[in-house]
């Protein structure tokens, strides 16, 4: 069966969180989607692109590329018994390396492992994509597919542990330290709107300074970095009292080790 005579562009099996704000992105496609909690399609009943049903043959059956969002220690239950034959997988789930899914998904003509993040509900997701099997027009699909709520780079299988560490889990991260910034604020007598609005504003507008494109004014992005710290920090005024208690603390070590935890239990779902 040729992809034009799917009756879906794409089918999902699993709508949690992340999975939902993916296919609240894809406006310009036909999906089938499946779940057997029948509350995880609220959020689709005024969709009219989108079909749902609580059968997994089904979403298989009516669509080429299938993707997998299910918690990865249901993986195997959800896809038992079902017939992949020329169909292209795509997986979000972290720690689920390629192989496993070629042993789980018998007769699936190729497989894409995607790691997005949380940020896919605004259209903005950080995606690192890998792929094993496909031709390139199914290759410029998938492509099509994932820039449709985010940004996508190419990576090696090897890194996604990494990744998932870096922007996988990041947002949690910068979620915490936003959310302490707040605190401070509401301490000092700011409402939580107020101050939420102030930390939300100063992080955007301090993430867009940093040169990622190292052929301009900085060698590396680290040293640019470096450059923003020190021209916020006046000598004897406030921001280096602040700084000076963050390096006390080491906060850039455990900022590393917090994303060096995330990578390892990656790793560790991947033995499993």
């Amino acid at each position: 069966m040729k992809k034009n005579d799917y009756k879906y562009d794409l089918g999902v099996i699993g709508c949690g969180r992340m999975s939902g704000a993916i296919i609240l992105e894809l406006r310009k496609y036909k999906i089938i989607i499946s779940d057997i909690d029948k509350q995880a399609f609220l959020i689709f009943e005024d969709k009219k692109n989108i079909t749902q049903t609580s059968n997994n043959q089904e979403v298989v059956a009516n669509a080429k590329y299938i993707l997998i969002a299910v918690k990865p220690q249901l993986v195997k239950e959800a896809l038992a018994g079902l017939d992949f034959s020329g169909k292209i997988l795509i997986s979000i789930m972290a720690g689920v390396s390629i192989s496993s899914l070629k042993d789980m998904a018998k007769g699936a003509k190729g497989i894409v492992r995607v790691m997005p993040n949380i940020n896919a509900i605004i259209g903005k997701s950080t995606n690192a994509v890998c792929f094993d099997g496909l031709t390139k027009s199914e290759e410029k699909f998938v492509w099509k597919l994932v820039n449709s709520f985010g940004l996508s780079v190419e990576i090696s299988e090897d890194k996604m542990d990494i990744f998932t560490g870096l922007a996988g889990s990041g947002p949690a991260f910068v979620f915490k330290f936003i959310r302490g910034m707040i605190m401070a604020g509401i301490e000092c007598g700011l409402s939580e709107e107020v101050a939420a609005q102030f930390v939300a504003k100063t992080l955007v507008g301090s993430a867009e300074n940093i040169d990622i494109d190292t052929e301009d004014e900085f060698d590396t992005p680290l040293k640019g970095i470096r450059f923003w710290i020190d021209a916020v920090c006046s000598p004897n005024g406030t921001t280096i009292e602040g700084v000076k208690y963050l390096d006390q603390m080491n906060f850039e070590d455990i900022v590393k080790e917090a994303v060096l935890r995330s990578k390892k239990r990656s790793e560790e779902l991947s033995k499993k």
